[in-house]
């Protein structure tokens, strides 16, 4: 039997963004805000170079400020704010994971909820493992991300063997991230 004991930060909700589906909507926005700079500049070129642009002057300006502030959101403050809003409905929260042969318990404990869930690995749609992380999704929007360290009956191998036997091909072990 295997146990872990979790107390979610930042980092946790970084392996969230940068692992599930959420990474493809931020791929797709960067490609959408790097067009907008690009039509903004060939805007600018096109001004400067006397053509005439049914749009109003500094309006470039604009379009480029809106990219690179959203830009900066994603890239530095996204996963902060993820954190903090699960940190107010769910003040001082620790989750105690047990994983065995048949499927896992999660037993979440704090301030504002007490929830006990078991789970078959049937209910599980994927999960992944990375160099530091065990990222467990029972759906596309609802995950446990359990830090290796953070195992405290049990090892990440066990874990890694577990997961391996039961999900299968849902499982994917991501060494690079």
């Amino acid at each position: 039997m295997l146990k872990a004991k979790t107390r979610y930060t930042v980092k946790h909700f970084r392996q969230i963004v940068w692992n599930g589906r959420t990474f493809a909507v931020i791929i797709i926005l960067y490609a959408a805000l790097i067009l907008n700079f690009v039509f903004a500049g060939r805007l600018l070129t096109a001004r400067k170079y006397g053509a005439n642009v049914d749009m109003p002057l500094g309006l470039e300006a604009v379009f480029i400020l809106i990219s690179a502030l959203f830009l900066i959101y994603l890239t530095f403050f996204y996963e902060k704010t993820l954190f903090k809003r699960y940190q107010r409905i769910y003040p001082n929260n620790v989750i105690n994971c047990t994983f065995d042969e048949n499927g896992f318990t999660i037993d979440e404990c704090g301030d504002t909820n007490n929830l006990h869930q078991q789970l078959s690995y049937s209910m599980c749609s994927k999960a992944i493992e990375n160099r530091e992380w065990f990222v467990i999704y029972i759906s596309r929007t609802s995950a446990h991300i359990i830090k290796k360290s953070e195992i405290t009956h049990g090892t990440p191998e066990e874990l890694r063997q577990l997961l391996t036997e039961n999900l299968g091909n849902r499982f994917k072990i991501r060494r690079m991230i």
